[in-house]
């Protein structure tokens, strides 16, 4: 009931907000993505930054000192000139991050319109119950425009247990597939059945309720060591690309790697020599040639966040098992 109620509500989403771009307006877009940054005009280059955003915050409409505008007594009729105009009208901003420099920019005025179109209604919805607030966007690609299929040499003999489909839920059936691949079936099952319940949910939310539920289900590794996370009065623990491809680990450790055009927005789940990537059948193979498909035609730039599940917490059960090479 729960999978027919999503289906059923996301086909009335797709009716409400349909695409009303053109086809030369989408073939555009396609092409401007895939033009070289040094060849573009700088309209193209602020088009391009939209198409990367990595977090959005809402700016409701102001009116000033005005709480309710356009009073009017009973039968009075207010004419168009004699209306007042809100001092801050309602829009969006939205967060790019760069990987090449390490820094951020902000691209201001969003049209309320084109956010909807490009985001999911709910994420949206979410955004603008708590304005004022950077919201990461949510993780998960489906992997809809690009290649579903990763090439043959980076593909192992391990399947995939849970995949996405065409649904964001990647940091749930990812790590549900690592949880297989270890021998927690059970704890595997429980945190894939949870993945509707929060695919809508922002970046930081998502890995929450994730580290929750692989705590409850798996307590023999629901302690976990985060990496690349800025952190109050404590050392950040960091964690490179290489770092992760040459020191293998027996525990899952979820990444969200950062493409080269500042994008974050898929998880995938690495253990031993390999990587659960929940848009593929088979698991791949744990090397920089792998994440560079992953993030696309523009590389991978590095590694945005990490969560290893490495600590037993409150209770006595020990996590035991012997590192394997898959290929």
């Amino acid at each position: 009931m729960e999978k027919r109620r999503a289906k059923n509500l996301s086909t009335k989403l797709g009716k409400n907000f349909k695409d009303k771009r053109t086809r030369d307006e989408r073939d555009n877009e396609r092409d401007l993505k895939a033009k070289p940054r040094n060849e573009m005009t700088e309209e193209e280059e602020y088009e391009a930054d939209i198409l990367q955003i990595d977090s959005l915050m809402y700016i409701p409409i102001d009116w000033g000192e005005r709480d309710s505008p356009n009073k009017r007594r009973r039968g009075q009729v207010v004419k168009l000139r004699h209306r007042s105009k809100p001092k801050i009208r309602e829009h969006f901003k939205g967060l790019i991050k760069l990987p090449e420099s390490n820094t951020t920019e902000v691209v201001d005025d969003l049209d309320p319109l084109w956010v909807e179109d490009v985001f999911r209604p709910v994420f949206v919805e979410l955004v603008k119950k708590c304005p004022h607030q950077w919201w990461p966007v949510v993780v998960g690609n489906a992997r809809k425009g690009d290649s579903k299929a990763a090439p043959p040499n980076l593909i192992t003999s391990i399947r995939v247990k849970y995949q996405q489909g065409d649904w964001n839920q990647c940091l749930f059936k990812a790590t549900a597939s690592a949880l297989h691949y270890c021998g927690r079936s059970e704890a595997a099952s429980r945190v894939s059945n949870a993945a509707p319940t929060v695919q809508y949910l922002s970046r930081e939310k998502a890995i929450l309720s994730l580290r929750e539920k692989v705590m409850l289900h798996a307590p023999e590794i629901g302690g976990v060591i985060a990496f690349n996370q800025h952190r109050k009065r404590r050392k950040m623990n960091c964690l490179s690309l290489e770092e992760l491809v040459q020191n293998k680990s027996i525990f899952p450790t979820m990444v969200i790697p950062r493409a080269n055009d500042g994008s974050a927005s898929h998880a995938v789940v690495v253990v031993d020599d390999i990587i659960f990537d929940a848009t593929q059948s088979y698991a791949m193979k744990l090397c920089q040639e792998s994440f560079e498909w992953i993030c696309g035609k523009d590389g991978v730039g590095g590694i945005e966040r990490a969560v290893r599940f490495k600590k037993p917490e409150k209770t006595e059960k020990r996590y035991v098992r012997t590192m394997r090479k898959n290929w």
